[in-house]
């Protein structure tokens, strides 16, 4: 049974917010592991910024997935060409801002990285010597 193409799209939309859930979910559980140090190093606190980036990221992503799921209709080539519109004073109904879903979530997994190679930076020994290199 095929879908038309107007599900095919929702069901994208669908799997893109299961993503970005699954992403939040690691991400907040990162913040609770790298805060639970008993001692932060700069790479530390780097990796805590970069992260708490990425979770604002997610919940503007998050956000904007019901949004776009109205406005998807037969001439909308791709999820990531609908125009959001978040209202951020909601009972006046003024302040729209447009964004498009590209636009909040590439800062969110674009902060994950930077988060995960700071921490991978911050739980490195970079003054132990190596038994087989000389420098």
């Amino acid at each position: 049974m095929a879908i038309s193409p107007d599900e095919q799209k929702l069901k994208a939309l669908e799997w893109f917010k299961d993503w970005s859930n699954y992403m939040l979910v690691t991400t907040v559980a990162a913040i609770g592991w790298i805060a639970a140090s008993k001692s932060l190093s700069l790479w530390h606190w780097g990796a805590l910024i970069a992260f708490g980036l990425s979770a604002i990221f997610a919940v503007l992503t998050l956000a904007a997935i019901p949004l776009i799921a109205e406005q998807v209709s037969i001439s909308t080539t791709s999820i990531y060409d609908v125009t959001a519109r978040y209202r951020w004073r909601y009972m006046s109904g003024a302040a729209t801002c447009p964004i498009k879903i590209k636009a909040v979530c590439f800062p969110q997994h674009l902060f994950f990285i930077l988060g995960v190679i700071a921490y991978v930076v911050s739980e490195m020994d970079l003054g132990a010597s190596c038994v087989h290199c000389t420098l």
